[in-house]
């Protein structure tokens, strides 16, 4: 897988196996081999080339581009004609003048396209396109590749129906469905003559009644086919394409016949099996009756653990509770300690202080002047004249 212009690449070879898709890509270039006689061609994103081919058969002269390099290399050293030419060019950017094609395929690309390059691809198509040109454009119904479960890892952008008409219509005038699968079909045919024309009888399977006519069309399809221009169109894809070797249903009843073999074999192993499963089911109901015992003794076990289980947790909670208050006593402790040494620090700075008071002349006049006036006979006049003074 590579990148260009937010496009992942997935190539189809005519050398694949893959017979159902190729039956798909064929048949849409030989219905667009059928609208280019005598016109100029451009096939956008042309991969390996096969299909560019195929229009060159037709057409007056055939463009083919693609974003990879070797491709176009290897294409145009496989397909040489001299109204086909291939170049390298992106779709969000194509390498070809305005006005310039009459028809311009490109099948299973835009699904291949970023959202943001997916508008710029129509834009650029409508540029090369003559005014009464046609573009043929296809690619999966996103309805289908939902259901089937399947995420393509090259596909960055499926559309829905819808999504793919109001894209188209932004630049075209006409956009005209038509849907494409690959389905079942019995044939009939001249064992002396060669037609071209087939008459069509629609069958329907029903659950009940069985195979039942109908006018009702094909009730699924994997392919949406968009013809597009801003004249009216004046086409019509309605075909039927089919492998006259018939390779995709051969492939298809290989297929079958290597799963009933299969099946075959798996069925000549079956008794065998029986019998070991009979065996297996003895020993299981054996291993289920010891199972059944083992259990009633691990209930009893479990009850027991419980019990033990229940006395741990409050043995447990009841250590936390001695550890919490055991570091709590350390603290109270520590604390108390603190303040004690900072009492005695307090105490021990008193001493020193009331020493020094001691030592102190005035300490010691104020300690006789105390005497005088609580211990002589003088002292109580003293008092009253000093109670006098200070307004006592």
């Amino acid at each position: 897988m590579r990148m260009a212009s937010g496009m992942a690449v997935e190539r189809i070879s005519p050398s694949s196996n893959d017979n159902v898709e190729l039956l798909f890509h064929w048949h849409r270039y030989y219905v667009a081999a059928s609208l280019s006689k005598g016109k100029r061609v451009l096939d956008i994103a042309c991969g390996t080339g096969y299909g560019a081919d195929i229009l060159a058969k037709t057409a007056e002269h055939v463009v083919a581009v693609d974003a990879d390099e070797p491709t176009i290399r290897e294409a145009s050293e496989s397909y040489g004609r001299s109204n086909l030419h291939f170049c390298v060019g992106d779709v969000a950017d194509i390498p070809c003048p305005s006005s310039c094609f009459d028809l311009v395929v490109s099948f299973e690309t835009i699904e291949h396209v970023s959202p943001a390059n997916q508008k710029e691809f129509v834009k650029e198509v409508a540029r090369v396109l003559k005014d009464d040109g046609v573009f043929l454009v296809s690619t999966p119904d996103r309805h289908r590749t939902q259901q089937s479960g399947y995420t393509n890892p090259f596909h960055v952008q499926e559309l829905y129906t819808s999504e793919l008409q109001e894209l188209l219509r932004e630049r075209f005038s006409f956009v005209e469905l038509y849907y494409q699968e690959v389905n079942l079909a019995s044939f009939i045919w001249s064992a002396s003559r060669n037609r071209d024309t087939y008459a069509v009888h629609r069958v329907g399977f029903s659950d009940i009644e069985g195979p039942t006519a109908t006018e009702d069309q094909i009730q699924s399809h994997m392919y949406v086919v968009a013809v597009c221009s801003n004249k009216p169109i004046d086409v019509t894809l309605d075909s039927t394409a089919f492998d006259v070797y018939r390779k995709p249903a051969l492939a298809l009843w290989n297929e079958i016949d290597t799963l009933l073999t299969k099946l075959k074999i798996e069925s000549s192993l079956n008794e065998s099996l029986r019998e070991e499963l009979t065996k297996m089911r003895s020993d299981l109901d054996e291993s289920s009756t010891r199972l059944a015992m083992s259990r009633r003794e691990l209930e009893v076990a479990t009850i027991r653990a419980k019990t033990l289980e229940e006395e741990l947790t409050r043995d447990r909670e009841r250590l936390r509770n001695l550890i919490r208050y055991h570091r709590d006593l350390e603290r109270r402790a520590e604390t108390l300690t603190s303040s004690l040494q900072q009492l005695e620090n307090e105490y021990h700075n008193c001493i020193k202080e009331l020493n020094s008071i001691y030592r102190m002349r005035t300490w010691k006049l104020v300690s006789a002047y105390r005497f005088l006036m609580d211990n002589t006979l003088i002292g109580r006049p003293l008092r009253f004249v000093r109670d006098i003074i200070i307004g006592k």
